[in-house]
């Protein structure tokens, strides 16, 4: 049974969301992820930062179902992942790949109400209900002007937003995005991960963010993770992790930082 927000019901609070004990994930007799031991808790948004080749999407892919692990254990809402049915894990968890598909022909509310797909099912009616789940969405993403818009006639900062509406649809307690401000100009890729925060907080969501931009996720999440050849190198709140030895450490570089004049929040340069 799950609670309205996607939550399984009776868990405990201090449940973590995910739980991955010695999950290692390999291609080709090669680890791209090694035996790795994570825990993340509900509630948080926490970002996935690193190099190119880091690991970064193949955890987050992990975490989604799109990839099997090669072993270990990884539990979800303290069930195994491999343990839910298509749709109940649906209803708990919704995923954004780096590249969306295409949506042809589909307006932003077509796109939209296919959220509600683990709700209704393929034969089962639309309701009152699922209509107003994509209203909310709509306006939560400030798409309402845009509900009869095509898909593909949008630029691709509204494009992602509607792809978002769509995992906000969904209403599950948990999202999962990769990369997505990576085609986005400095403005969207703000809005859009402002939004992910609001959202995060107005909804109690907990969100997992794959990330290039150290500031920006920093400026995003309440916990950072830093990963280095599928290993974590470096974890904690932005405050722990942007400092110049661990920064050097994740990306090799000399690195520096100052504090934002208004917020005082440490930003990140190459020296």
């Amino acid at each position: 049974m799950t609670s309205a927000n996607g939550n399984a019901a009776g868990q405990p609070k201090d449940t973590p969301l995910f739980h991955l004990q010695g999950i290692r994930f390999q291609r080709q007799g090669r680890d791209i992820i090694p035996p790795l031991d994570l825990s993340l808790q509900r509630g948080k948004v926490y970002g996935l930062i690193g190099l190119n080749g880091s690991g970064k999407s193949t955890l987050l892919n992990l975490l989604a179902r799109q990839l099997a692990p090669s072993s270990g254990s990884l539990l979800f809402e303290g069930k195994s992942l491999e343990g839910y049915g298509d749709k109940e894990l649906a209803r708990r968890l919704a995923y954004m790949p780096q590249f969306t598909p295409p949506a042809d022909g589909m307006t932003v509310t077509d796109l939209v109400a296919l959220g509600r797909f683990a709700w209704h099912g393929t034969l089962g009616r639309f309701s009152k209900s699922d209509d107003e789940m994509v209203h909310s969405a709509l306006a939560a993403t400030g798409l309402l002007t845009y509900a009869s818009r095509p898909v593909d006639s949008l630029s691709g900062g509204e494009r992602q937003r509607a792809w978002l509406a769509m995992m906000v649809a969904q209403d599950t307690g948990c999202l999962l995005l990769d990369e997505p401000t990576s085609a986005l100009d400095i403005p969207h890729q703000v809005e859009m991960l402002q939004l992910v925060r609001r959202l995060s907080r107005e909804r109690g969501l907990s969100a997992i963010v794959v990330l290039h931009d150290i500031n920006m996720a920093a400026r995003l999440a309440d916990q950072l993770i830093a990963l280095e050849q599928g290993r974590v190198i470096a974890a904690g709140p932005p405050e722990d992790v942007m400092r110049e030895d661990v920064l050097a450490r994740i990306y090799g570089l000399d690195m520096g930082i100052f504090n934002h004049p208004d917020t005082g929040a440490p930003i990140g340069f190459v020296k």
